[in-house]
């Protein structure tokens, strides 16, 4: 859901997450890191590095929802990170995530003397 758009760019990690192998890494009382290897021949996307998105999971048995970070570095995805701000006493049961904020791109900046 964080990949939801028009942007052909979404469109492109997308298609990088349909074919990618993920693990899920550092798990902690506080959240954990969801690795996400990429396909060398999958399509990449004009951006060098960047993260966001966020969604609000709900935590079964915490009043504390998690939330979520997408990295995207050098044109692939690269890791998801779940976090919350209390800790889990036990591995945690997610519900739906609700309040979806998708990755978004950074409007591109025309420099000086070229044309908008």
């Amino acid at each position: 859901m964080l990949l939801e758009g028009e942007d052909v760019r979404l469109k492109t990690l997308l298609l990088q997450w349909q074919t990618a192998d993920v693990t899920i890494d550092a798990v902690s009382s506080w959240g954990f890191y969801a690795d996400i290897a990429v396909r060398p021949e999958a399509p990449r996307v004009q951006a060098v590095s960047l993260c966001g998105g966020n969604a609000v999971i709900p935590v079964l048995g915490c009043q504390e929802p998690a939330g979520c970070v997408l990295y995207v570095v050098d044109g692939a995805l690269h890791f998801l990170e779940v976090y919350n701000v209390a800790a889990w006493e036990k591995p945690p049961v997610f519900g739906l995530a609700r309040d979806i904020q998708p990755l978004a791109f950074p409007a591109s900046v025309v420099g000086k003397g070229q044309d908008a």
